[in-house]
């Protein structure tokens, strides 16, 4: 990147130690402050500014670039950065194996260099339990006594304890473009000072355990005021800290927490980790009291349009899935935050179909640059977690993420993007070709992938429908992103499934490529358009009564009875499947209906597109394309986001009103024909 071309890597000494935190000031002299100052910043493998002492952005992870110019002042100014480097990533796959963090601020004339003066602050490995290998991340110790201890990039700050920063190899990897624009639009805003207006306090023994209501999902960094006599350890650490094992792993899983070392007196504590989570849990000795808690909060600022006027419990469900995704919107990237880094191409298929029905149009550029990062393999590779190391192809989830039901797709639907398909389009090509030839419309499947945590999992015929699903999508949008080489060949395949399904997989109540009888498979061959209308009966039976999957797949069952014009027993399904998710004191859902895995994971946000696509009949069928099959049941009120603007449907005994608010036409399908209305109310 042209701005770094003055910059160097720095670090403190060493810069290939693992699980490293390493603190940076630089300070200037200005005769006057200029007009536009603008900092740029990238740090391996996160970093949070301060300019001031005052924060700017925390836990930033991507090269970012900032306007401070009102935080500077004529005479001494100060640029303090607070970064984390991990060395290993999750289940100890190497990441960046370098540390470093690299600055450039032009109108001042600032770039890194040996001129920064550079602190490790003391650490220790103190004991179990550490975060397992599942998470990112690594405990923080922070011990008061060794004078680390107020906010060290305040100006007035004795900086003995810093020594020059040391000086690596050239900026030449920094590769991105970035702006304010685009940092405003990519990553996390600090949201300011918080203060927490609920907390308990329990006694167990000579331990004093404090529970802090953040009232709400939040991703936040704690500020403690406290006293002490000194050498008391305080340890902080989340609601979610501890999860259990998936299926067939009995072993406990913990996150990050942060120690402080206690010295005596009064005293503040800034935790230099983020919490993701409800709920902040305090312990320490009773000879600790803690005064207050403050929190400062970053959070990917999107806005909700959705709002449901429907069954109360399907409201809160919905709810939990708006926290889930919130949480998941982490330092300018998604990501599963309670393991590893970067959702799955699985998770991010379906957090893009549920933000993109959840949310206005600030969420597009974070899902577009998800999406382009997730689909730039090369050679047609295509892998799973696209920001982590994790790069195991899982068949099952790229043939989805190629899908009209994944990530690519939803984005395209919703906004007509030309540009993501051209950047993509030949990337999901070259992934199907990699099959190889069918033979008589099956496909020999890929090895890689469990395809999901449920049981009687059909992974044969989930790939023939997604393989299926996907040749039609990339045929479909081949001129669009300008890349005819693949359509006659996607085209040869997708009806060389659809001329032999039928005999290849129905087995006389269902579909099924042998024994299993699976209702997530099932539920894909009706919404891929497999099916032979003359089984609807007998499918709709599957979908209601079978119950293998995880919810992973949960919201293509529930949208499938929707599709087939069962809308009450889509909604009577979800209440049953989700009855504990709905009930649990957790704000966000596990990835399992069991509570295994991860406690917070985009896996289970597909409530939210099941019900408006399913249950609401509002569907995306293509290039801002938008049909609309209006429910039935009861007095339905709801408001989603389409292109450019929203839609409102409210229905009242045997009338109904359509507001489409939104610019774009929408197509309604209704029992006697179609019509297409535009801007405006609508009475049907």
């Amino acid at each position: 990147m042209a701005v770094f071309e003055e910059s160097k890597w720095i670090w403190a000494e060493d810069n290939r130690k693992q699980n490293d935190r390493v603190v940076f000031r630089r300070t200037v002299t200005l005769e006057k402050v200029p007009k536009n100052v603008t900092l740029y910043a990238y740090a391996r493998d996160s970093f949070s500014l301060f300019v001031n002492g005052k924060p700017v952005a925390l836990g930033v992870k991507r090269c970012a670039a900032y306007d401070i110019t009102k935080l500077l002042s004529k005479g001494e100014n100060v640029f303090g950065f607070d970064c984390l480097h991990y060395g290993l990533a999750a289940n100890g796959c190497a990441l960046h194996e370098e540390s470093g963090l690299i600055v450039a601020c032009p109108a001042i004339g600032v770039y890194s260099d040996c001129e920064f003066r550079a602190m490790r602050p003391f650490s220790q490995d103190d004991g179990e339990p550490r975060p397992s290998g599942r998470f990112w991340g690594f405990n923080t110790y922070t011990d008061g006594g060794r004078g680390e201890i107020g906010n060290v990039f305040d100006p007035e700050f004795d900086s003995t304890l810093f020594t020059d920063a040391e000086e690596f190899e050239s900026a030449e990897d920094v590769a991105e473009e970035v702006d304010e624009e685009s940092t405003a639009l990519l990553t996390n805003a600090y949201l300011g000072l918080q203060k927490v207006k609920r907390m308990e306090k329990e006694t167990n023994g000579a331990t004093v355990i404090y529970t802090v209501d953040l009232g709400g999902e939040k991703i936040c960094y704690p500020v403690v005021e406290l006293s002490a006599m000194g050498t008391e350890r305080l340890e902080i650490k989340s609601d979610r800290y501890k999860t259990s094992g998936r299926e067939d792993d009995a072993r406990e899983y913990f996150g990050v927490r942060s120690v402080y070392v206690c010295r005596n007196g009064a005293q503040r504590y800034v935790s230099p980790i983020a919490f993701c989570g409800s709920k902040l849990i305090l312990e320490a000795p009773n000879t600790v009291a803690v005064k207050s808690v403050d929190l400062r909060v970053t959070a990917f600022k999107t806005e909700r349009v959705l709002e449901l006027d429907t069954n109360e419990r399907v409201g809160k469900l919905i709810d939990k899935c708006d926290n889930t995704m919130r949480a998941c919107m982490d330092g300018g990237i998604l990501d599963n935050t309670d393991r590893d880094r970067g959702c799955d191409l699985f998770a991010l298929s379906l957090f893009t179909r549920s933000a993109l029905y959840t949310y206005d149009d600030s969420i597009l550029p974070l899902i577009k640059d998800a999406l382009l990062c997730a689909a730039a393999g090369e050679n047609g590779k295509l892998v799973n977690y696209p920001y982590s190391p994790l790069c195991e192809e899982d068949p099952i989830a790229s043939l989805l993420f190629c899908s009209s039901y994944g990530g690519i797709a939803a984005y395209y639907y919703r906004t007509g993007d030309e540009e993501l398909l051209e950047k993509t389009h030949a990337t999901l090509c070259e992934y199907l070709l990699q099959w190889g030839e069918l033979h008589g419309g099956k496909l020999t499947l890929r090895k890689g992938g469990k395809g999901d945590a449920g049981y009687n999992i059909d992974r044969e015929l989930i790939a023939v429908c997604l393989y299926y699903s996907a040749a039609r999508f990339l045929l479909e949008t081949s001129f669009a992103s300008g890349n005819t080489d693949y359509a006659e060949e996607l085209q040869k395949r997708a009806e060389q499934i659809a001329a032999t399904f039928e005999n290849n997989y129905y087995g006389g109540e269902y579909y099924t490529s042998g024994k299993v009888c699976d209702e997530r498979a099932n539920a894909l061959a009706v919404l891929t358009g497999l099916v032979d209308e003359s089984h609807t009966d007998s499918l709709v039976r599957v979908l209601a009564a079978c119950n293998n999957c995880s919810p992973a797949y949960e919201g293509f069952v529930i949208e499938a009875l929707g599709v087939l014009g069962e809308g009450k027993r889509a909604v009577s399904r979800l209440l049953s499947r989700y009855t504990h998710l709905i009930d649990s004191e957790s704000t966000v859902l596990p990835e399992s209906f069991t509570f295994i895995g991860s406690q917070c994971s985009a896996l289970s946000v597909s409530p939210i597109s099941a019900y408006l696509a399913g249950v609401c009949g509002l569907r995306y069928t293509g290039a801002k394309a938008v049909t609309f099959v209006p429910p039935e049941m009861g007095d339905e009120k709801f408001v989603a986001p389409l292109c450019n603007g929203s839609m409102r449907f409210v229905r009242k005994g045997d009338g109904a009103v359509i507001d489409n608010a939104s610019g774009e036409e929408i197509d309604l399908l209704l029992s006697d024909g179609a019509k297409r209305i535009g801007k405006g109310k609508t009475k049907i």
